[in-house]
């Protein structure tokens, strides 16, 4: 035991002091949002981003993947470009690696899916003309193998379209001439359909009714001796014996 007093320096003592041993190295930590679908027939591309809290440098490697599925051994990005005999789910294992041999693992599923085919609409729009302040409607029907479908619109005015597919429209004065539509269907894998069309406004509607040129005269024979009785509607119809003998004035012979 050793002593010191208040200002004594001593020097020349072994006190078995040991200078620390340096942190201990840690291993690489990725941080990720995994892509976990892909499609037959289309290129798989994953970016997990890992890095070493050491700012050692990191090598990568695949220890469990598909048939055909890569990593960039520095990059550590997974390319894979599955085939329509691969859909399904496929087990997969990325391993980072420091110059230490420090290791973490990154495991995860991929489930490959058939090629997502766009909606296809079944519907045709009217002929039209539509009319100034008198609405103007289309229900759009599509179809889908995953169904999930959204409606979409490109248009002017007050032209709308519900989540039902109904298009609706009420043109003004302002509209008069061709209108460009343009209807969307999108699916729940993003695909989608279009169908464009033009809307011709007339001002009026261009239905009218048959001229009324007012009742017609009846005609027929009183009598085959006696002239011709007429009929219509404002004269009452005259007994044979008094009409006027054959060439009195008035009646033709």
């Amino acid at each position: 035991m050793v002593t010191v007093a208040a200002g004594e320096t001593l020097v020349g003592r072994d006190f078995g002091s040991k200078p620390l041993s340096m942190m201990a190295n840690r291993a690489p930590t990725f941080n990720a949002t995994l892509r976990s679908t892909a499609f037959a027939g289309a290129l798989y591309y994953y970016d997990p981003t890992a890095s070493d809290p050491d700012n050692d440098p990191v090598s990568f490697d695949l220890p469990v993947h598909p048939v055909g599925m890569a990593v960039h051994p520095t990059l550590g990005v997974i390319v894979w470009d599955p085939t329509f005999g691969q859909i399904g789910t496929h087990d997969v294992v990325l391993r980072a690696r420091d110059d230490k041999g420090n290791v973490s693992l990154l495991p995860f599923q991929i489930t490959v899916k058939a090629p997502n085919a766009a909606p296809v609409i079944t519907s045709t729009p009217p002929a039209g003309p539509a009319t100034v302040g008198l609405p103007f409607r289309y229900q759009v029907t599509a179809q889908d193998e995953g169904g999930g479908l959204t409606y979409g619109l490109t248009g002017v005015g007050n032209m709308a379209i519900d989540g039902n597919g109904l298009f609706s429209w009420t043109p003004v004065a302002g509209d008069v001439g061709t209108r460009h539509v343009v209807i969307t269907v999108t699916d729940a894998g993003a695909a989608r359909a279009l169908r464009t069309f033009d809307i011709t406004v007339a001002a009026t509607s261009t239905k009218r009714r048959a001229p009324d040129h007012g009742h017609a005269a009846n005609f027929r024979l009183a009598r085959p001796d006696l002239p011709l009785s007429c009929s219509g509607p404002r004269h009452k119809r005259r007994p044979a014996h008094l009409l006027p003998p054959r060439g009195a004035r008035g009646h033709d012979d």
